[in-house]
């Protein structure tokens, strides 16, 4: 069985953490600020030397395209919602 190699520094693996989440509140809400903190702590995981150059250049890029996105008031495609995808109605709906 192939082992699974998890980043030795914990935070890291706490950054990246919290980039997925604020990535997924911003896919789920379009909360410009979500978009922004996730921005924020991909430029930090671009600028950890620990980790090889392809990845921290895709966390760059990333990140620009994120505070695009809220600088420039942009959306994702499709994703215009008259609220979230789940809600209190929803649940009771289905219960």
């Amino acid at each position: 069985m192939d082992k699974i190699l998890l980043p030795q520094n914990p935070d890291r693996i706490d950054l990246m953490a919290g980039i997925i989440e604020h990535l997924a509140c911003y896919i789920q809400s379009e909360r410009p600020r979500s978009a922004h903190l996730a921005a924020l702590l991909l430029d930090r995981l671009a600028q950890d030397h620990a980790i090889d150059d392809p990845l921290r250049e895709r966390c760059r890029e990333l990140g620009e395209v994120l505070d695009d996105r809220v600088r420039g008031g942009l959306t994702l495609p499709g994703d215009r919602r008259a609220g979230p995808r789940l809600s209190w109605e929803n649940l009771t709906e289905a219960a």
